[in-house]
């Protein structure tokens, strides 16, 4: 994700599952953070609407808001360049 953080033309929204705010802060101050807004699911009722069943998930939405693409499991190198850069391209496409 911090190599799509400096992508000017889409944005990175994230969403925290039942954390505390304070380990969310120190766990981005220490790693990085690539995201523009992060909002937080306390009680994990979010997770359920967007259907998560694990974590971490990759969601590409569109510019009119409608999920594109869906990505489970850690954003690896193979995956950036097979799954998520070309599911990006196509969601701006449209």
């Amino acid at each position: 994700m911090m190599t799509l953080a400096h992508a000017k033309d889409f944005a990175l929204y994230g969403l925290v599952q039942k954390d505390e705010p304070q380990k969310v802060r120190a766990f981005l101050a220490e790693a990085g953070n690539p995201f523009q807004r992060i909002a937080l699911d306390a009680d994990g009722r979010a997770s359920i609407e967007w259907g998560v069943y694990g974590v971490p998930e990759t969601f590409v939405v569109d510019g009119r808001g409608i999920v594109r693409a869906r990505i489970v499991g850690e954003i690896t190198p193979d995956v950036l360049e097979h799954q998520l850069l070309p599911a990006v391209a196509a969601a701006k496409s449209l």
